[in-house]
C-alpha cells in the first residue's frame, strides 16, 4: 500500500490565493505519486481540493474521490474494480 500526505497551506481559504497553474501542479504530483491513500493538512475549503483530484483523474488510472468531506479523507481505487 503506498500512502502520501500532503501539506498544502490554507488550500481553499483567503490566506494564499492559488492560480490554476498552481492546482495543476498538484494534481500531477497526486498523479505521478500513484498513492493508493492521500491524506491532506490544512485544507480549509474542499472544492479546490476537487479541483485537483479531478484533473489528477484524468492523468492517472486511480479515480480518487472525496471519502469524508467533513473530515477530509481520501480514498482510491483503480477505475474497473
Amino acid at each position: 500500500m503506498r500512502l502520501a500526505t500532503f501539506n498544502i497551506y490554507w488550500l481553499g481559504g483567503n490566506q494564499i490565493q492559488r492560480t490554476e497553474e498552481d492546482l495543476g501542479l498538484i494534481a500531477r504530483v497526486i498523479a505521478r505519486l500513484d498513492a493508493d491513500v492521500l491524506v491532506f493538512q490544512e485544507i480549509v475549503g474542499v472544492a479546490q481540493l476537487q479541483t485537483i483530484l479531478d484533473q489528477a483523474n484524468n492523468l492517472t488510472a486511480r479515480d480518487y474521490k472525496l471519502f469524508d468531506a467533513d473530515q477530509k479523507l481520501l480514498a482510491a481505487c483503480r477505475r474497473g474494480n
